[in-house]
């Protein structure tokens, strides 16, 4: 199948989708893709039923969504881990950079997520600073906090835990939390069992 271009409208405004028989390779907020995109055309099934399942409130139907990114080797390990993240949660970049065996590139590995071109379904909106701020996403902290929220990860600042995190080269640790006993349960920004 040649690639194919569509645009669907969402609650965080207009998408745009590039795909073809190997599956999306851009799924973007942003209308200039950086390329020669074809005419547009309907989004296919497999983007369309997971993208309004998902939006419906099935934060695990994005995973249904076949992905084919175009970049180098890291880029594509760090997009990898990226989909090992589980809805509902966040990570930091140091846990990402430790979960692919590369625990001091941190910030190459921020640089792979600011270099995600398929939003949502490698989901780099999971992925936060490792004190508990929101950090970066390309497409606008509004749309990240947004998404966050929408998938049970972020309420507001005031309820949400918060941590203050002990940097190191081999672990994050919470070293305080402040927030209500309800929040202290969230599985928000739990720590990954290989930590």
């Amino acid at each position: 199948m040649p690639p194919a271009h569509s645009s669907f409208a969402t609650p965080l405004g207009p998408m745009f989708a590039l795909w073809d028989d190997r599956g999306l390779s851009i799924l973007s907020w942003q209308e200039d893709l950086g390329i020669a995109k074809p005419p547009l055309s309907p989004p296919p099934a497999a983007l369309a039923e997971p993208m309004a399942a998902y939006l419906g409130g099935d934060i695990h139907a994005l995973r249904r969504i076949p992905a084919h990114p175009l970049g180098t080797d890291f880029q594509r390990a760090v997009w990898a881990a990226l989909q090992e993240v589980p809805p509902g949660q966040t990570w930091s970049y140091g846990q990402l950079a430790r979960h692919i065996d590369r625990p001091k590139a941190y910030r190459a590995v921020a640089q792979a997520c600011g270099a995600n071109p398929i939003a949502l379904v490698i989901p780099c909106h999971r992925i936060i600073a490792a004190e508990g701020r929101l950090g970066g996403f390309s497409a606008g902290l509004e749309r990240k906090r947004w998404l966050l929220a929408h998938e049970g990860a972020w309420t507001d600042p005031a309820q949400r835990q918060t941590y203050l995190w002990k940097s190191s080269s081999e672990s994050e640790k919470p070293l305080s939390t402040t927030s209500s006993p309800a929040c202290a349960s969230s599985s928000s920004h739990r720590e990954m069992s290989s930590s």
